[in-house]
């Protein structure tokens, strides 16, 4: 720290190996794993001292109300607290604009929930990780279900169905859908007399199979579709030789945990918190 005063300003893409480096060499860096393929340099606000970048932090409206805080990075030397009352005041007011009215952080850095609780960020829920170490399927769900890959004239189904099943927070744009379509090794839906009734997307991380997302309408739910759809889902797992199955789902969404439950997979003594900042 030189002594100069901090300034703020919007990144540009000029920003993006400045950035890089940040992401790659500071200690306290939270950034989503599409980073930094997919920076988004009108999301990102710096902070920087002279030409030092002291720190960055991101974030986007997923879901009108409901913007997300996506990514933060600190260079060594600075405070959390100094970084976050100088970027916080104007990322809020740029996200009024775009109509947000609550910011959101999901995640377990501990040297980030403190001083993100003491700026009104109250815990609304809390996310689990679970397990699962072989390929037992108890059930094959519901023969009627046709399962098939994804196409992309299936998104705009899609989106309906989250705004059906999910709270703003949790659902997905079709952005959103549209790259884990192209970059992500397992999206398949589940269709019922000709209707697309449910959706499941993987990923791949290394020895470990992870079961991303898993959705059906609940005009349907019961019928064994989500059975259905897990089942597939660990036929990939086991033909991709992964050693074991992550899955993460929220503490209060009981019928998504029994069916975790029934299906071997046992929670893990770890999890996230779901800050929540009314704007």
């Amino acid at each position: 720290m030189t002594g100069e005063k901090l300034v703020v300003r919007q990144a540009t893409a000029g920003d993006r190996s400045r950035l890089i480096y940040l992401i790659e060499h500071a200690q306290r860096v939270r950034v989503p794993r599409c980073w930094p393929v997919g920076l988004e340099p009108r999301s990102i606000l710096l902070a920087e001292e002279g030409r030092q970048l002291a720190g960055f932090v991101s974030a986007v409206v997923t879901y009108p109300p409901v913007s997300v805080l996506q990514g933060i990075g600190l260079a060594d030397p600075w405070p959390v607290t100094e970084l976050l009352d100088l970027l916080l005041p104007p990322l809020v007011h740029g996200l009024r604009q775009q109509g947000a009215r609550a910011l959101v952080y999901i995640g377990e850095e501990p040297w980030l929930i403190p001083p993100l609780r003491e700026r009104t960020f109250a815990v609304v829920n809390r996310i689990l990780t679970y397990v699962k170490d072989d390929f037992v399927v108890p059930s094959r769900g519901n023969q009627k279900v046709c399962v098939r890959p994804v196409q992309k004239e299936d998104l705009g189904t899609i989106v309906a169905l989250d705004e059906a099943a999910f709270d703003p927070l949790w659902r997905n744009t079709i952005d959103v859908l549209d790259e884990v379509r192209r970059h992500c090794p397992y999206f398949v839906v589940a269709e019922l007399d000709g209707r697309v009734v449910g959706y499941q997307f993987n990923d791949l991380e290394g020895e470990r199979g992870h079961l991303t997302r898993i959705a059906v309408h609940p005009d349907v739910q019961g019928q064994g579709i989500g059975v259905r759809l897990m089942a597939e889902a660990i036929d990939f797992f086991l033909a991709m030789d992964v050693e074991s199955i992550t899955l993460n789902t929220q503490q209060d969404n009981w019928p998504a945990r029994r069916l975790y439950h029934w299906f071997g997979f046992r929670p893990l003594e770890r999890e996230a918190l779901v800050l929540w900042k009314t704007l």
